[in-house]
């Protein structure tokens, strides 16, 4: 797999991840699949009287979502359908990150499994039962890739990655939670292909904002005309007169 990753946003939201440079993580419950944001959870066999599979499944959730948080791109910038769906019917953004460089910062939870490749199945992942003792990091972390880390079939198109945060070294804000990046994990600004952003405006922007380091490449996604596919094209670089 490539180390290149495709966060797509609509036009407003990519400008502001470029001016704050961080992305929002999503938390657990938030997730838009609906087995993402339900997974089932048996309590253990001692543990039937007090808790229901519903009651157990929330306790557990609960405690992973104050720990655990997620980054999450698709891995294909070609999809007309990611497009579509992700970044306002191709009038907005999508970002290109090295998914490498982001994962190598102080917020990765630092055991060897970022970014997490999501498998696309017909069946419902299981995690095994543990008691309350047992609900700790490692049990999360666990938890977190068996069932965070499995979709439907029916989400194969997008190609999804995924990276793992550790919640409590994001930066809260407003009930919701942030991770820096840095400069050089940001490859590329791909505009849709109905996108209105001037690449000049965009250009001035980046190297603005990037200074003495190397901006990213500006591209456009563009249809392909034979197939249901779109192309990515580098975009060239203003004269500096126009910068």
């Amino acid at each position: 797999m490539s180390k290149l990753v495709y966060k797509f946003l609509s036009e407003d939201m990519a400008l502001k991840v470029l001016n704050e440079k961080r992305l929002k993580v999503s938390l657990l419950p938030e997730l838009n699949d609906v087995h993402d944001c339900r997974p089932i959870l048996f309590p253990p066999s001692d543990d039937d009287d007090e808790h229901s599979q519903e009651s157990w499944t929330e306790k557990v959730i609960d405690t992973a979502s104050k720990r655990s948080g997620l980054l999450c791109f698709s891995g294909d910038p070609k999809s007309a359908a990611v497009w579509g769906l992700y970044a306002e019917s191709g009038s907005g953004i999508a970002l290109e990150f090295d998914s490498q460089k982001l994962s190598d910062g102080e917020n990765d939870l630092g055991y060897g499994h970022n970014p997490m490749i999501i498998d696309y199945v017909t069946n419902r992942p299981k995690c095994r039962s543990a008691c309350d003792w047992e609900i700790d990091g490692d049990y999360i972390d666990a938890m977190v890739r068996a069932l965070y880390g499995s979709k439907s079939k029916e989400w194969e198109f997008e190609r999804e990655v995924r990276l793992i945060m550790h919640l409590p070294s994001c930066v809260p804000d407003q009930g919701r939670y942030f991770v820096g990046f840095p400069v050089g994990a940001l490859t590329s600004v791909i505009l849709g292909y109905k996108s209105a952003l001037d690449p000049v405006y965009l250009c001035r922007l980046l190297s603005r904002l990037w200074g003495e380091n190397i901006p990213p490449e500006i591209k456009r996604a563009v249809p392909d005309e034979k197939t249901f596919s779109v192309n990515i094209e580098k975009i060239s670089p203003p004269p500096r007169s126009q910068q």
